[in-house]
């Protein structure tokens, strides 16, 4: 029972490693990549949007902002060839503060 109770806990242990080196794997992202080579080393984006011959997959890091923020990445492509990243945080909604949008008296 030990045994079984120990693969599924590497198993998950394994299965999660992507997650947790998204940060790195984005690195090895370069301009000129195909969509393929892009899929390869992220998989699917949690985004996708396109316009024309020009084509945006938005991933989200779980691990990579700060307990107050989320990482976002955004690989831009045109004509299914990786032409710019582009990153940035963004603040988690139950963190910004209410009056950050209405300037003080």
């Amino acid at each position: 029972m030990k045994k079984i109770i120990l693969f599924f806990c590497l198993t998950i242990i394994l299965s999660s490693c992507k997650v947790l080196n998204f940060g790195h794997n984005i690195m090895l992202i370069e301009q000129g990549m195909t969509k393929n080579e892009v899929l390869k080393i992220l998989g699917e984006p949690s985004d996708r949007q396109f316009q024309g011959a020009e084509e945006s997959w938005r991933y989200i890091d779980p691990l990579g902002g700060t307990t107050t923020s989320t990482q976002y990445y955004i690989v831009w492509f045109d004509n299914n060839i990786v032409t710019s990243l582009t990153t940035y945080n963004e603040p988690l909604p139950n963190t910004q503060n209410n009056n950050s949008h209405h300037p003080r008296r």
